[in-house]
């Protein structure tokens, strides 16, 4: 919520209490404290306290901060969330497989990122299960790399070889499939 719309919510309560307007400052102190609610949470919470309280709470702030917590506890589908980083789906929540020429969409079985985004309509399964029902990936899940900054890069990787004095192997020149089972009928074996 902006200051603005703040300080004339804050200038209706306070009219209709029938009591003067705090100061630029005092009103200043409250929007540091709550000026993170956002605007629908924020008119909701006043008209809970105007309509629940006979006089201004002495500590708004803290009256506001409890309204908010109940707001979010009545509203959990309108909170923000942060997702998690998962390699299996790039931190989407969902996994897109093919069978029979057809997409199909499922939750992830690794992540719960799929939460406010979909429902229990959708199916969740891992990779492996969904391999074992017999669909298979176009390509594999791509990881997205800002949010996967925790795991390790390969070029992170190849120097921690580097360092233990070992070899990482050469990928083959001809690979029948990848690491999810897609099958390459299309690639002609080259003589290695």
């Amino acid at each position: 919520m902006d200051y603005e719309n703040f300080a004339d919510l804050i200038n209706r309560m306070f009219l209709l209490y029938r009591q003067s307007a705090p100061n630029r400052e005092q009103c200043t102190a409250i929007f540091k404290r709550v000026g993170h609610i956002p605007d629908q949470a924020m008119r909701d919470i006043f008209q809970g306290i105007e309509d629940t309280c006979d006089n201004i709470p002495r500590n708004l702030a803290k009256a506001i901060k409890a309204g908010w917590n109940q707001w979010m506890s009545a509203h959990p589908d309108q909170i923000a969330r942060q997702d998690t980083p998962c390699q299996s789906c790039g931190g989407d929540g969902h996994l897109i497989a093919k069978k029979d020429g057809y997409d199909f969409v499922f939750r992830c079985g690794h992540c719960e990122n799929w939460r406010g985004k979909s429902g229990d309509s959708v199916p969740m399964a891992t990779i492996n299960q969904i391999m074992d029902a017999g669909y298979y990936f176009k390509a594999p899940p791509k990881p997205d790399k800002a949010k996967m900054s925790r795991f390790i890069r390969p070029a992170t990787l190849e120097k921690m070889v580097n360092r233990l004095g070992a070899t990482l192997a050469p990928e083959p020149a001809y690979k029948e499939h990848d690491d999810y089972g897609n099958v390459y009928p299309y690639r002609k074996k080259t003589a290695a």
